[in-house]
């Protein structure tokens, strides 16, 4: 049953981004999943399991924490709420209402000092952060005496086992045996290409990373791809 809920998740994140892009959405699920949750869960295991229920899978269990990020994603209160509506009831309409500018600008600046104070008074026990280092991420102590708070983010497991800056030339590979890609780019602050090994936001600018096409391989990587 988590199959139907990952697909109307990922048919929302269609409306609510205006993309068809599957990238793109699991993007946006997994934000939104840490958002609702204070857990993350990566990118890649949205998409994957989304690619699965494109092809008729439905054999796999979404973790709790992912399942109520997303039942209340969807307007659920709970998971249970979800079931009952496919065995009955009225599917929720979710009607997100346009949020007057300023207000919304406002209520972002207080929630972000409102996380500051949390991370650094609540939240004792959380003394481990992460930091771009170069091409990759490390753990770092959670020292603001070191580190500005701006370079700082939560621990992301999959960020720090996946994610890194890479240097690709015609050897590398750029999508795997089903065609999905498996390198992605961005511009840095100086406006310079950067090439990645997952998908998700440039560490240095946090824009959303664009996938590797065969106009960009050709184009800057390789220009004699895929004939190399």
């Amino acid at each position: 049953m988590h199959a139907e809920l990952l697909k109307q998740a990922f048919d929302q994140a269609q409306r609510d981004t205006g993309s068809e892009k599957v990238l793109r959405r699991a993007q946006f699920l997994s934000d939104t999943i840490e958002e609702r949750t204070k857990q993350p869960y990566g990118e890649r295991s949205l998409r994957n399991y989304f690619n699965e229920v494109q092809q008729g899978s439905d054999d796999f269990e979404l973790p709790a924490h992912v399942v109520d990020g997303l039942a209340g994603y969807l307007g659920y209160d709970t998971y249970r709420d979800f079931l009952n509506s496919l065995e009955g009831g009225s599917p929720l309409t979710i009607n997100r209402p346009r949020r007057n500018t300023r207000v919304w600008y406002y209520l972002a600046g207080v929630g972000v000092i409102a996380l500051v104070l949390w991370v650094l008074f609540e939240n004792p026990f959380q003394t481990k952060m992460m930091i771009w280092v170069e091409d990759h991420y490390e753990v770092v102590p959670m020292d603001l005496e070191t580190y500005k708070l701006s370079d700082l983010k939560k621990i992301n497991q999959d960020r720090l086992d996946h994610f890194r800056k890479v240097e690709p030339d015609c050897s590398y590979e750029f999508f795997d045996g089903n065609k999905l890609e498996l390198l992605w780019y961005g511009r840095n602050p100086d406006g310079e290409l950067e090439y990645f090994t997952d998908l998700g936001r440039h560490p240095e600018t946090g824009k959303t990373l664009d996938p590797i096409t065969e106009y960009m391989i050709k184009k800057y990587i390789c220009p004699t791809y895929p004939n190399n």
